[in-house]
Parts: C-alpha cells; sequence; structure tokens
C-alpha cells in the first residue's frame, strides 16, 4: 500500500511540473521577449526636409550691372538621400521658370544646385554645368539673341528653418501697375527671347528687373542712363520650351512705353 502511494505521488509531481512548463513555452510568457524575424528591413523613419534659398550674383555680362540680377530662388531636399523635393527660380522679370530646370543634383553638403535650366533661346547653369567657371557655387548664363548675352558669377546658398522662412512664395501672383516702379533711371535693357529686359534704379538706388516690349530693346540707346517713367500693358508671353512656337502662351505685365523725364 505505502508503495501504491508512493508511485501515485511521483505521477501527480511530473504531472504538475509538465502542465507548468507548457504553460510558459516561450512567446505566451508576458515576460518573453518577441523573436524579431532577422529578414524584415528595418523601417526607415520619416525624414525632415531641408530648404535653402539662393541669389545669383553675376560678375560679367549685361547682368553684372549691380549686386542684385533678379535671379533667385529656393529648394527643399531630402537630407539623408540628397533628393531635390521641390525647386522653384524666378528670372530679372520676376516669372517662374522653374519648370525649365530639370534633373538638377545637390553636392553631399547640400548647399549648391548642379544643373541647367534651358529656356527657348538661352540657358543659366549652375554648379558643375556652369561654363567659364568652376565650384559648387559657380554660375554661368547664355542667350543667343545677339553679341554680349552671356556672362559668369556665383550663387550664394543660405539655409531656411522652414518654407516660411522663405522670401519667395510658390506661385507667382500677377503685380498690378500701381505697385510696379513709375519712375526709375535705365541701367540696361537686354535683348531675350521671350522678353526685353530692363534694368532701373529708382529714387533710393534700388535696382528694379522687369520685362518691356522688345521695341524698347531695339531703341536702348536713347533710354540708357536716363531717367524714364513708366507705363504697362499685360503682354502673351510665349511659354514653350523650345524655341520653336506651340501655340503655349502665358500673360505677363511688361513695360510697353519710357519718357524721358527731363
Amino acid at each position: 500500500m505505502k508503495r501504491l502511494f508512493a508511485l501515485f505521488l511521483v505521477s501527480a509531481i511530473a504531472s504538475g511540473c509538465a502542465a507548468q512548463v507548457s504553460s510558459q513555452t516561450p512567446g505566451n510568457s508576458p515576460s518573453s521577449p518577441q523573436a524579431e524575424n532577422p529578414n524584415t528591413p528595418a523601417r526607415r523613419q520619416p525624414f525632415e526636409l531641408a530648404y535653402v534659398h539662393f541669389n545669383v550674383n553675376a560678375t560679367s555680362g549685361p547682368f553684372a550691372t549691380s549686386q542684385n540680377t533678379g535671379l533667385q530662388g529656393w529648394y527643399s531636399y531630402d537630407p539623408t538621400t540628397r533628393q531635390i523635393i521641390d525647386l522653384q527660380f524666378i528670372d530679372q522679370a520676376n516669372n517662374d521658370i522653374s519648370s525649365s530646370c530639370r534633373g538638377f543634383t545637390l553636392p553631399s553638403s547640400g548647399l549648391g544646385l548642379n544643373g541647367v535650366c534651358e529656356l527657348p533661346g538661352g540657358s543659366y547653369e549652375f554648379g558643375k554645368a556652369a561654363h567659364g567657371t568652376s565650384g559648387e557655387h559657380a554660375f554661368s548664363y547664355f542667350f543667343d539673341a545677339g553679341s554680349g548675352g552671356e556672362g559668369i558669377g556665383s550663387v550664394s546658398y543660405n539655409r531656411a528653418n522652414s518654407p516660411a522662412n522663405l522670401p519667395i512664395q510658390t506661385g507667382n501672383a500677377a503685380p498690378s501697375s500701381s505697385s510696379l516702379l513709375q519712375v526709375g533711371t535705365v541701367q540696361s535693357l537686354v535683348t531675350g527671347d521671350l522678353l526685353c529686359y530692363a534694368t532701373l534704379l529708382d529714387e533710393n538706388n534700388a535696382e528694379h528687373q522687369l520685362g518691356a516690349s522688345f521695341e524698347l530693346c531695339a531703341d536702348a540707346s536713347q533710354y540708357l542712363n536716363r531717367k524714364v517713367s513708366l507705363s504697362y500693358t499685360e503682354a502673351n508671353v510665349n511659354d514653350c520650351q523650345s524655341i520653336e512656337p506651340c501655340g503655349k502662351t502665358r500673360q505677363e505685365t511688361i513695360i510697353n512705353e519710357m519718357k524721358i523725364v527731363q
């Protein structure tokens, strides 16, 4: 009888231990860490965009008449890949020509554009693509309408904390004629393929880059270094990606008349 009781006791203890082990199978216990699958790719953390504003300073050519060429813009990029997310480039007549800038790349610092903006009859070249100069901040430009339409310069880049810190906002609303320069001294009139580009100084010697009619560029000699009053009009400007007409135009506010102030 004692022997049977002992066997029964051993059997009961063994059965209880087995039940305890099965209830603590790895993965079911709250204190057991979950096993990670080594084949599962690591999830990429969301990135914060970096923002950069830039200004172009021409040192030769028709845009080198002062320190402010009117050429400026901004871009945002992914700091982990240096991929440009958005880019805006404004020309001398305050036109957004970003659509003509393609395939741009950035150096390791993220400060310095490399690429070309191709326009009908001209181009703007940044960084390694710039001709006649070198460096990550290099710049050159070329217009095939007449001689003297090319030059070089440099680009200054400044970081911004957010889009709100950028001086240029996306989209260009046409300015009203009352907000544009009314009287100024003509510094230069340069014929481009799309417009005549006028540079004028106001009474405070601040420079203004404005689009003008081709007729004014044709008569440039009578206006250079003269004080003039300005009249404006809305004009249809070619909006094609090549020099050949495509039937697409956009409206721009341009100078259509200059009267010499005696």
